[in-house]
């Protein structure tokens, strides 16, 4: 293995856990090739439903048996399987307690956050905010105080939120998305030449990284 510099870029909608997955698969993989050097991951937005308008009256269990046409009982089933996922990588996903929310104004943040070099730092406080603390990101004063914890200035935060200042960032990285024809998420490109679609296990992420170094 060669240590010259590996970026991993990923596309992903902050309320997918396959993609909350996925991210920790990568991490461990990572964490098994120690002669990988200055990794630089890039996060990238995607948004599963843009149309959705959040209704505080619907759980995301009757949100997702409405949008798959399935019943509440099969939304509860698969979530259930994800939690024993998660628990298995670190990960322990509240579902009772989500918020079903439209993301685009919380990949705005990312897209501000990434300014200051705090991308990375970000979509991970965003995942921790959806699936574990149950926070509501479709409110501009909640993401306010998640990017206050991370380091952001609150009224800067603000003025780029309800500027929408970084609305066309999102909209790029959407474009860009389809252009590659990507359908889901996540999406990860390895050094721009090596793609790997969905949350593979660790062993699928780590030999695609030796792959694309070698």
């Amino acid at each position: 293995m060669n240590t010259e510099p590996l970026t991993i870029d990923i596309w992903a909608d902050i309320v997918c856990p396959f993609c909350f997955l996925g991210w920790q698969y990568i991490d461990a993989a990572l964490k098994e090739l120690p002669d990988v050097s200055q990794v630089s991951i890039n996060w990238h937005s995607f948004q599963l439903n843009p149309e959705l308008k959040p209704d505080p009256a619907v759980d995301l269990y009757d949100y997702l048996a409405k949008h798959k046409n399935e019943t509440r009982q099969w939304a509860i089933d698969a979530h259930n399987t994800l939690k024993d996922q998660g628990k298995a990588v670190g990960i322990e996903f509240n579902f009772e307690h989500a918020v079903v929310a439209n993301t685009a104004k919380a990949h705005e943040l990312l897209k501000f956050a990434e300014t200051q070099n705090l991308g990375h730092q970000m979509m991970l406080a965003l995942f921790r905010a959806y699936f574990i603390d149950g926070q509501d990101l479709n409110d501009t004063t909640t993401l306010i105080d998640i990017a206050q914890a991370q380091g952001l200035l609150p009224e800067a935060t603000k003025q780029a939120l309800t500027e929408r200042q970084f609305l066309p960032h999102v909209k790029q990285d959407i474009d860009l998305a389809y252009q590659m024809q990507v359908t889901g998420v996540p999406f990860v490109v390895i050094n721009r030449k090596l793609a790997v679609a969905g949350a593979q296990p660790k062993d699928v992420f780590k030999q695609a990284i030796q792959k694309a170094l070698s």
